[in-house]
């Protein structure tokens, strides 16, 4: 399997709403999807990146990226990474790795001054993955939803 990290298209919405059901139990109305893309294409702080298997034409995983402005740290940036899914049937093939591999390399290029990164506390596989790319810094995060719409 070779696999391509590249920004996501709008092609392929489709394959990304299938992914995120499996991240979030709910299928997304590709329609809004659509909607929500388009307006995050103008933003060039947000980057939505896929993982193609290029011999097959699919994508087997995805993450978002946001480049954050700071006032501290000289200034620079940091990276909030959100919306991370591997295909059910893909993990453990080193997949995430070489997302993540992306992930750092653009990060630099940007010259941000740390990642980081949410995970619910029931995900355990995907808690020793993040502490295998790097995530160690021990912190704790904290999420306020507020409700759907």
């Amino acid at each position: 399997m070779t696999i391509a990290v590249r920004p996501a298209k709008q092609q392929d919405l489709p394959e990304l709403v299938e992914l995120y059901q499996q991240l979030i139990g709910e299928k997304e109305e590709l329609a809004e999807v659509q909607k929500r893309f388009a307006r995050m294409q103008e933003d060039a702080k947000a980057t939505v990146l896929v993982a193609e298997d290029t011999a097959l034409h699919k994508v087997v995983a995805t993450a978002m990226c946001i480049f954050c402005p700071s006032l501290i740290m000289g200034g620079r940036p940091f990276l909030v990474i959100e919306d991370v899914v591997v295909s059910q049937q893909c993990r453990g093939q080193g997949i995430g790795t070489i997302l993540f591999e992306e992930i750092d390399r653009l990060a630099q290029r940007e010259g941000c001054s740390y990642s980081m990164l949410v995970s619910s506390d029931f995900r355990k596989e995907a808690h020793q993955f993040y502490g295998k790319a790097g995530f160690q810094d021990p912190v704790k995060g904290f999420r306020k939803i507020y409700g759907k719409g």
